[in-house]
Parts: structure tokens; sequence; C-alpha cells
């Protein structure tokens, strides 16, 4: 993996869009050092920052620490890597951006490609309102890549290379005796992470949650083969509950049968004394109840009518005089409400007709006058029909009933002469024809010999055989039901019994399952030890070669060991096997010792993955420096970016690690753009004359 360019977009002192391209150009096997030269405050250390920030984002928690005098969060400290120009406008939105392009990179599959991660901020800043948003893209060719989903974006970035393992390879060379503190457990995650032991350490652990759940399952059933084995008995039980009520039923039936017979027996006696079945003089016997108690029931509402309507219908011909009356009373009543509505618009009618001044030469003399208003008159009444018939012009009002009482008296007596007379002579035509259904019961009676103490007896056993054969159908209804329930119990008990077994089978599978993590386990953490062994004394060897090649004092150092029971505490053994005290070591010596142990992990990871070194010679004196310039940077990665201060990378030092160098720029803030600017080549480059 290369790194071809960089993109920063108003991010801290770089206003606007700042390309840096052509990361890559000149990169050969030997020449892999990329320089960048710039003063104290022109833009390094935040172009270092931005490399983490675009990998990053969130999980880069070196960047902003919760911790400490700023207690910074995440948004807090976006907010303030926004450029300070752009802040001070008043914009109220803007966006921020980085974009890293890397070449070579082994993403999806086995083959490199050209791709870029982009990693953008919208920010919008209110007066009681701070937001920040956030994107993260991985693109080829500028574009999404199909085959990668972004939920995938963040653990493919940890995949190539792991945050914690990223400070190895990214870092600030004024740091870099941090490095020295590795007893802590960070520390010792970190080796993990970069020696792939930690890999091992997680599949461990997988495995083990993955025991864990099996176990707990396994656990659940550990009373199966009880349940099992009830269900199994419950089965038995019920087929034998259905095989003993099926036994019963068929010995019922032959026993219900045989009484059927003697039944047919006692018919054909029966009928051979009577001439008719037991069945029909039963029916017969019920019939004659039946009627008694009806012939009952209609005499005594027939007596209770009767007493009720009799003084009504035998004074028929009174009610009906009654009725006319009333009928009379009703007309002439009707006939005078007319008359007192009609009389007033009849003699209006007649006066404006006769009395308007005529229009003829002759006027009407008071005969004419007479004559014309009694025909008027007469012709009005006969329209409104409001005349008395002849044979009514003198009707006696005897009862003063309104017309809606008179109407309720007439309905009443015609009831009674209509209805009720009907109504009798239904009950009486009933009752007659129940004496005559009567009489024929008696006929058959007498005709079977009802008072034979024989036939007495026959009947009599046929109604005991009856209950007995009912008796024995109740039990047998009783015993189908219970087998059908059996039954159904049995359906359901199968399927339990199914399941269960199933069940089994899973346990039984279950505890192979537990076996096999188990036995796995033990293998991975055997092969982890190993392993682990393995690694650790490659990072020794390879700590011990780098701290001969850079340190001054020959022979300072003869043996470093690493202790994976104690955090990977590494310890240093002078002359004499006696333990260094590394707290003790000058600064230079830490720092010498730290990039030893940076190198060593670089080379022992395998990972090939960039360096960017800020401030790379940091505290070293002139002999450490050279030794940095001619055994360590050459070697540390196949590209190198070393961020140069103006009195670093200098003259003699610069002459050292030109013979490496791919590609210089130089890092200069322009007071009037307010920004940094990138030109190629190295101005503290010594000149030659």
């Amino acid at each position: 993996m290369k790194i071809t360019a960089i993109h920063i977009n108003n991010y801290k002192g770089y206003k606007g869009l700042t390309k840096i391209e052509g990361l890559d150009d000149g990169l050969t096997t030997e020449r892999n050092i990329v320089l960048f030269g710039g003063l104290n405050g022109a833009g390094k250390t935040s172009l270092l920052e931005a490399f983490f920030l675009c990998f990053y984002g969130q999980q880069a928690s070196e960047l902003y620490p919760s911790r400490g005098a700023k207690h910074e969060n995440y948004h807090a400290f976006l907010i303030a890597c926004l450029n300070d120009d752009l802040k001070a406008t008043g914009i109220v939105h803007a966006q921020m951006s980085v974009e890293v392009f890397l070449k070579d990179l082994k993403l999806i599959g086995s083959f490199p490609q050209d791709i870029s991660f982009r990693r953008e901020w919208e920010i919008t800043l209110g007066k009681n309102d701070k937001n920040v948003s956030e994107k993260f893209f991985i693109l080829e060719n500028g574009q999404p890549i199909e085959e990668l989903p972004e939920t995938e974006y963040q653990d493919k970035i940890q995949s190539i290379l792991p945050y914690r393992v990223s400070q190895f390879f990214f870092f600030d060379g004024e740091k870099i005796q941090e490095f020295a503190a590795d007893a802590d457990t960070e520390f010792a995650n970190s080796l993990k992470d970069v020696l792939g032991i930690n890999i091992y350490s997680q599949l461990a652990n997988d495995i083990k949650q993955v025991r864990q759940r099996v176990l707990s399952d396994y656990n659940k059933n550990k009373e199966l083969d009880e349940r099992l084995t009830e269900r199994r008995g419950e089965r038995v039980r019920l087929e034998h509950v259905i095989e003993n009520n099926q036994m019963e039923i068929n010995s019922l039936t032959d026993e219900v049968n045989e009484l059927e017979v003697e039944k047919e027996k006692i018919d054909s006696q029966t009928f051979r004394f009577t001439r008719i079945s037991a069945e029909n003089r039963d029916a017969y016997q019920i019939e004659k109840e039946r009627m008694e108690q009806e012939r009952e029931i209609l005499e005594r509402d027939y007596i209770e009518t009767a007493k009720e309507f009799l003084p009504f219908i035998l004074a028929t011909d009174l009610c009906q005089e009654l009725e006319s009356q009333l009928q009379s009373e009703t007309e002439y009543l009707e006939y005078q409400s007319a008359q007192k509505a009609v009389e007033p618009k009849i003699e209006g009618i007649i006066n404006a007709i006769l009395n308007e001044e005529p229009q003829c030469p002759q006027a009407l003399n008071q005969q004419q006058k007479r004559f014309f208003e009694f025909k008027i008159d007469t012709v009005i009444r006969q329209f409104l029909n409001t005349s008395l018939p002849e044979d009514k012009q003198e009707v006696e009002i005897i009862h003063s009933l309104s017309s809606g009482d008179i109407q309720k008296v007439s309905s009443m007596l015609q009831s009674y002469n209509r209805d009720i007379v009907a109504m009798l002579q239904r009950k009486a035509e009933k009752l007659k024809q129940i004496e005559i259904a009567m009489q024929r019961i008696q006929q058959t009676e007498v005709r079977s010999g009802g008072s034979s103490d024989e036939i007495l007896k026959l009947f009599e056993q046929k109604e005991n055989i009856s209950k007995d054969i009912g008796r024995k159908e109740e039990r047998m209804e009783q015993l189908l039901h219970e087998i059908l329930e059996s039954r159904r119990k049995l359906t359901e008990l199968e399927k339990q019994i199914t399941n269960l077994e199933g069940d089994a089978d899973l346990h039984e599978k279950q505890k192979r399952q537990i076996d096999y993590c188990d036995k796995m386990q033990k293998s991975i953490h055997d092969f982890q030890i190993a392993f682990q062994a393995k690694r650790v004394n490659e990072l020794e060897a390879s700590i011990f070669e780098m701290w001969n090649l850079l340190a001054q004092k020959e022979g300072q150092i003869k043996k470093i060991e690493i202790l994976p029971e104690r955090n990977f505490e590494i310890k240093l053994y002078g002359v004499s096997n006696q333990e260094k005290d590394k707290t003790k070591l000058s600064a230079g010596e830490k720092e010498i010792y730290a990039i030893s142990l940076l190198w060593a992990l670089t080379q022992v990871s395998g990972k090939q993955i960039p360096i960017i070194v800020d401030t790379p010679y940091g505290r070293l004196d002139s002999i450490h420096r050279a030794n940095l310039a001619k055994h360590y940077f050459p070697k540390a990665s196949h590209q190198v970016f070393l961020l140069s201060q103006d009195k670093e990378i200098v003259e003699d030092y610069y002459e050292l690690l030109s013979p490496y160098i791919a590609n210089e720029f130089s890092i200069t803030f322009n007071p009037e753009s307010r920004k940094p600017e990138i030109t190629p080549g190295y101005k503290f480059a010594p000149v030659h004359s």
C-alpha cells in the first residue's frame, strides 16, 4: 500500500481545498523516503493528524482526549479543527473534509486496487446550537465500491490497520519516548495486535461464547430424558385405554344385538295377541294421554270464554240496533259539523253573486233572487256532500259519545258477534274431533286385550330390555368418547415425543459441540503459546538488532527479554546479565530504544504500511541522528514520510538521507492567503556552491 495524495479542506490552517499530490512519485526499492520540511506552525503536525482523522474518525481518541483539562468530546474537537479564519467570518454552515488516496491496496479479494478514504463533516455554528454531521466513504475512481456495504467501511479500515497498531506507523518523534513505558495493558494489547496474537485470543473468546451459549441450551435440556420417558409411558397408557375400551365396546355390541333379538320375539308375541305392535300400542297410549290433556284444556277455555262473552252473543239483535243507532248518530254529528263549517261560506258566495251591482240593463226581482239563492245553495251542498239522507233527517242523540268513542264501541260489538262466535265454533269443532279420536283409541284398547296380565307382562319385559339396551348404548357412547379423547391426546403426545426425540438428538449434538469447543480452545491455547513464543523471540531479536545499529555505546545492552505474562513488559540486560532500569536511560537512549521497538514491530508484523514520522529526530544528538539516517529510515518501510523542522534534516543529515529520498516538499505558511502552501523541493537542503 502506498499513499499517493491527500486533499485537505478547511482543516485547521488548511483553509479552502489544499491538494498534495504525487506522494508516490520516484518511489523505488532504494528510494523510499518522502521528505517534508517546514517551520513550526506551518502545518506539518496538522498533516499527520489529518491522516489519523481520515482513517479512524471518532475512533482516533488520542487526538481528542476525554480526560485532562480540556475534557473535549469528538464534536467539540471537530469544531475546534475547523479553520479559524472561516469561523471568524461568522459563517453559520461550513464543510470540512480530508481524503487520502491509496495505491496497490488489497481491499477486496487478492487483487490490489487504487482507492481513496474520504471523511467529511457538515458543521453548523449557531448562537445556541452547534451541530456536526459526519460521512465516511471508501471510493474507487470517485465512486462507492458496490461489493463493500457502507456498514463495513470502518471494520475494513480496522482489518487493514487496527487503530492500536497505527501508533507504530504514524507517530510524533518528540513523543516517541512514550513507547518506552511498556508495562501497561493498552501497550500489551497493541503489541498483541501487531504480532497477530490477539486474533487467536479473539478466536478463543468467540469459541468460549459459543460454548457458553451451547452449554446454556444444553443445561436447559438436562431433564430431557426424564420428560421423554414420562411421555412414552403416557403413550403406552393411552394405547391400553383405547384397546380396553374397544374390547368393551365390542362386548357391549354383542349384548345389545342379543337384546334386540329378544325384543323382536316379544314384539312378535304381542302382535299375535293384539294384532298391533308394542310400539303402536305405546304410541296409542301416548296419544290418548295427550288428547285427554288437550280436551281438558279446551273445555276449560271454552267455558271461560262463554262466561265472559255469552251475554253479548245472546243479545245479538240488541247489539245490532245499538250499532245502527251509533252509526246514525255518527253520520248526524258529522252532518252538523259540516253544516257549521259550510253555512257561512254558502251565504258569502250567494251575497257575492246576487248583491253585486248588475251589468245587465234589468235587475232581478225578489222572486228571482229567492230562486237563484235556493239553486246556488242546493248545488253547493250537493258538491260538498253536506246534505243528510232523508231517512236520517231526524236523529235523536241518545249516547252523547264522541266520534272516536262511537267507533270503538262499534268495533267491539262487531268483534263479539263475529270473532268470538267464530272462536267458540272452532273450539267446539276441535273438541268434537278429539272425542272421535279418543273413541277410536278406546276401541283399539278393547280389541288388543289391554287388561290381559300376559300382555302387560310382555310390555314390562320389553320395557326392561329397552332400558337395558339404553344403558349399554350410553356406556358404549361414553367409551367411544373416551377413545376419541385418548386418540386426540395420543396425537398430541406423538408430536411431543417426536419433538423431544429431536431435542434429544440436539442435546447429544450439543454435548459433542461442547466437547469440540473444549478441544478447539485447548488447541488454540497451545498454538497461541507456541506462536506467541515464536513472535516474541523474533521481536526480541529485531529490537536488539536495531538497538545495536542506532546506539552510540556498543555493548551497553547484551540481551532483550519480553515477558508476555507481565503485559509484555520488555527488560533490558547489560553486561553480567544485570537488568538495566529503562527509566534511568538518557533521553536519547530512550528514543533509540523506542525507535528500535517500532522498527521491530513493523518488521515482525509483516504489514506493508507507509510510516509517517513528525519531528523525526526529536531530542536526539548528532550521532544518534546520523545512525537513524543511515540505518532506520531507509529500512523502516517501503514508503516513509518525514515531517522535518528547519533544524532537523539539514546539512550532513540531509546528505546522509539524500540517497534514499524519492520526493521532497516544503510547507510554508503564506501570511497573505493565511494558509499553508505546498511546493516541490526541500528548502532546508544545503546549497552547494
